[in-house]
């Protein structure tokens, strides 16, 4: 079995973590899909750059941000974006439609909706 990362480290928390394996594994490949990949570094970039525009719309630590997209590295992105300013991600499944769709928004009480253009 191979871990993620020693206990030693003094890592407490997913979001440092994450950003420590950029530092660390910067040019390495983290995600790959088809011929499309991804490094940490990449990741780390983007969720900042992500992260600094959802500040700039009001996200702080502890607000929901409800995200409706597909799978893929932008999705990635905005995890670990939401993360870097202690927000929780709120995925909604992108099949939703009508009262269910407009319950799950309302019962999550998301700060800000995210939806992927088409």
């Amino acid at each position: 079995m191979t871990f993620m990362y020693d206990a030693n480290e003094g890592i407490k928390d997913l979001k440092t973590l994450v950003e420590k394996k950029a530092v660390k594994n910067a040019g390495i490949v983290a995600l790959k899909t088809g011929s499309r990949t991804v490094t940490y570094d990449e990741i780390e970039r983007n969720a900042a750059r992500i992260a600094g525009r959802l500040r700039d719309l009001g996200v702080s630590q502890g607000d929901k941000v409800a995200v409706m997209m597909v799978n893929s590295f932008e999705f990635v992105y905005y995890w670990f974006a939401a993360m870097k300013l202690g927000a929780v991600l709120v995925p909604l499944n992108i099949s939703l439609k009508g009262d269910l769709l407009a319950y799950q928004l309302n019962d999550s009480e998301s700060k800000l909706i995210l939806i992927e253009k088409a």
